[in-house]
């Protein structure tokens, strides 16, 4: 159990990254915002204007009109006064959002309490270079984190709430329609249809600023810009959409198609890949569930609700693991399971594979390469492969073994070595 030196370790190791992190805000914001918070203000100022908001600016915001629309009062502010605001609130939601899963931790997994901010000082200092990127850039990754983590944490009591809040977060980014998929699969009916309706309901919502038909409009030609990944051209699609070979994006996807292109074959191999790729990270995850006792496409009444928190942290490194495009940064959003793993170390739970599972995700998203080399010089590192993805997926299979063993322990399973002596006692 973590003592009071620990904690206080924590915290200054916390509050030291986010004394970091706010310097180089300082010096970023002292000038001019980096482009893709640009992109964000442009798109709500020209809410105010009724101009189009994917032609502002640079024209590269790209998302659905939802983001633009709530901005809109942020963008009546100067853009340097905009850009603080946006970084205070960004800081606020991760840290409300982070709390609110090792909460859900402590409970799933039967930790001893008061273990948070020397895990959260740990997991912040880890992945401090995907924070900087996600603070610097003025991204809203942390309000696709907030709205995830929340939905986990709200999923058993108020499926309803999950569900609105995963319709939120699909009108961000699209990608995490695959948590709505999850929900179907795993048969959390209410959750399930709230989340359906909210995605609609949250789509509807910006006509009350932008009017009906503009909003209709922009709803149909943000979809279209998605078939800029595969080369498609309609009309009216947002101005820039970086195609599948893009050399910053560290997905799966990504990486066969640079192959494929390598290879002259174009994109034919990405299919194939990428399904090999998940096959793959399935046949090893059901192998974990049957050695620990567990099942994964059944669930049993006994099964403990821990498996759903690990199940949860898959989802977030599937989502970016086979996502068309995934920038480092994007990483951001894999700090649950960073958190995830550096609790499980300072409670001295499975210390090695926990260990293990943070250097390869450490080191295999910082030595992926560069990116530039990759598409002046024709280099072929560690991401051009999509090296940040595979290291993702690693890291969370080896993490998702130690879970299954805690898990395992919890219930006092005597599987693959687990020690029978150990029973802790997993509340609800």
């Amino acid at each position: 159990m973590p003592t009071r030196y620990h904690r206080m370790a924590g915290l200054f190791l916390a509050l030291a990254v986010l004394g970091w992190v706010s310097f180089r805000m300082t010096r970023r914001l002292a000038e001019e915002p980096y482009v893709d918070f640009r992109a964000f203000y442009d798109a709500a100022t020209a809410v105010n204007t009724n101009a189009d908001i994917y032609r502002a600016g640079a024209e590269m915001y790209i998302y659905p009109p939802m983001l633009a629309a709530w901005m809109s009062p942020l963008a009546r502010l100067p853009i340097l006064t905009a850009g603080w605001v946006w970084y205070a609130l960004a800081v606020i939601t991760t840290v409300v959002a982070l709390r609110g899963w090792w909460r859900l931790v402590e409970k799933r997994f039967a930790l001893p309490p008061g273990g948070f901010a020397p895990a959260l000082g740990a997991a912040v200092a880890c992945w401090i270079e995907q924070v900087r990127r996600e603070a610097e850039t003025g991204q809203c990754d942390w309000l696709l984190l907030g709205a995830l983590v929340l939905a986990a944490v709200t999923l058993d009591r108020r499926p309803i709430v999950a569900g609105v809040l995963l319709g939120f977060a699909v009108n961000v980014k699209y990608v995490p329609i695959v948590f709505v998929v999850w929900l179907l699969i795993r048969r959390r009916w209410t959750a399930a249809i709230a989340a359906i309706g909210a995605t609609v309901l949250w789509a509807v919502l910006p006509a009350l600023v932008l009017g009906w038909d503009r909003n209709l409009d922009y709803l149909l030609r943000a979809t279209a810009g998605l078939g800029k990944l595969l080369g498609i051209h309609v009309e009216g699609q947002p101005g820039l959409v970086y195609p599948l070979e893009y050399e910053y994006s560290v997905s799966v996807p990504s990486g066969a198609a640079r192959v494929g292109k390598l290879l002259g074959v174009g994109r034919v191999l990405v299919v194939p890949i990428v399904g090999l790729v998940a096959a793959g990270c399935l046949l090893i995850a059901r192998r974990l569930y049957r050695r620990h006792g567990f099942g994964l496409f059944v669930r049993r009444p006994t099964d403990p609700p821990g498996l759903d928190v690990l199940e949860w942290t898959g989802l977030l490194v599937a989502m970016l693991a086979f996502s068309p495009q995934t920038q480092n940064r994007h990483l951001f959003l894999l700090l649950p399971m960073v958190l995830l793993a550096t609790g499980f170390l300072t409670h001295r739970v499975e210390m090695t594979r926990s260990l293990v599972a943070l250097v390869i995700g450490v080191l295999g998203t910082a030595l992926i390469g560069d990116a530039v080399a990759i598409k002046e010089q024709g280099a072929v590192n560690w991401g051009f492969f999509g090296g940040g993805g595979l290291a993702i997926l690693a890291m969370f299979l080896i993490l998702l073994d130690a879970g299954l063993r805690q898990l395992a322990r919890s219930r006092g399973v005597n599987t693959a070595g687990l020690s029978p002596t150990i029973t802790l006692p997993l509340s609800e």
